[in-house]
């Protein structure tokens, strides 16, 4: 949580590879992306996700 009501997702990527994050209200889907991100020397991609859905969430990420 980020203190607002909002999250930070945090996951490790390969530096230099493009993640797409995805978000669903059910773990089966439908999935929507919300975001595209390059994975930096570190490999560590944060998002912040600050209009998360109400209740609960489930998000995956996946190469474009």
């Amino acid at each position: 949580p980020d203190g607002s009501g909002g999250y930070f997702i945090r996951f490790q990527g390969v530096a230099g590879s493009a993640y797409q994050l995805l978000r669903s209200l059910e773990v089966t889907g439908p999935w929507n992306s919300i975001a595209t991100n390059t994975a930096p020397a570190s490999g560590l991609i944060e998002f912040h996700d600050s209009a998360p859905l109400p209740g609960q969430a489930f998000y995956r990420t996946m190469t474009p």
